[in-house]
C-alpha cells in the first residue's frame, strides 16, 4: 500500500521554529547585563594588578640593570628621572621615566637605559632621588652597592613608588624598597584610591 505523503509543515511545528519571542530576548538581555556588572568590577581589579605587578617588575629589572652595569664597567652609574629617555631631569615629585645614566661631566651623562611608564601608572620615587646636583644623586657604586652621593653606601632603605590612583584593588600601591646592601623587596600598600608621596624611609 503506498503511503500519502502530506506537503506543508504542522503548525504546533512552525510555531515552535520561529524562534525567541520578545519576553524570551528581554529575560536573556537582562541576565547578560547583570553578569557583566559583575564582572566588569573584577576584570578591572586584574587588570590594575597586572599593570602594578609589571610596572614593579620593570623597576626591579632596571635598578638589576644599573648594578650589572656599574660593576661591568667599573663606573658609577645614576637613576633619575627623564621625560626623553636621554637626558637626567629635575625635579619632578612624579617622574615620566626611569633612566639609568654614567656622568660624563656636571652638566652631560650618557644614557644606559630607560624605563618609561604609561598611564594609568604613576611613577613615584623618595624625595631622596630629586638633587640638583649629580654627585649627591642616588647612584651604583662600582662595587655594585647603591649609595647617595658621596656617602660609601645608602643610609636607610629609599623607596620608588609605582602606583594607580584607583579603589581596585585596594592595594593601589607597590613599593619598590632598595635597602643598603643593595637588596630589594616589594611591599603592597593602600592608598586609599590614591597615589601619596612614599616617605624617604620605609617603616
Amino acid at each position: 500500500m503506498a503511503l500519502k505523503r502530506r506537503s506543508g509543515a504542522c503548525p504546533d511545528v512552525a510555531r515552535n521554529a520561529a524562534g525567541f519571542t520578545l519576553i524570551e530576548l528581554a529575560v536573556t538581555v537582562a541576565v547578560l547585563a547583570v553578569l557583566l556588572a559583575i564582572a566588569l568590577p573584577s576584570f578591572e581589579t586584574l587588570s590594575n594588578q597586572n599593570r602594578l605587578g609589571a610596572a614593579s617588575n620593570q623597576v626591579i629589572a632596571t635598578l638589576q640593570t644599573a648594578r650589572v652595569e656599574a660593576i661591568r664597567q667599573n663606573r658609577k652609574v645614576m637613576i633619575c628621572d627623564s621625560a626623553d629617555g636621554a637626558q637626567c631631569r629635575c625635579c619632578e615629585r612624579r617622574w615620566g621615566g626611569l633612566l639609568l645614566a654614567q656622568p660624563e661631566g656636571e652638566e652631560s651623562s650618557r644614557s644606559l637605559a630607560f624605563a618609561q611608564f604609561k598611564a594609568p601608572v604613576e611613577f613615584i620615587p623618595a624625595s631622596d632621588f630629586n638633587s640638583r646636583y649629580w654627585k649627591d644623586r642616588i647612584a651604583y657604586r662600582a662595587d655594585g652597592r647603591p649609595a647617595s652621593g658621596s656617602a660609601p653606601s645608602l643610609p636607610s632603605p629609599i623607596t620608588l613608588r609605582v602606583c594607580i590612583p584607583t579603589s581596585r584593588p585596594a592595594n593601589n600601591i607597590r613599593d619598590v624598597v632598595l635597602h643598603p646592601s643593595g637588596r630589594v623587596d616589594v611591599r603592597d600598600a593602600n592608598g586609599g584610591g590614591a597615589c601619596p608621596f612614599p616617605d624617604t624611609s620605609p617603616s
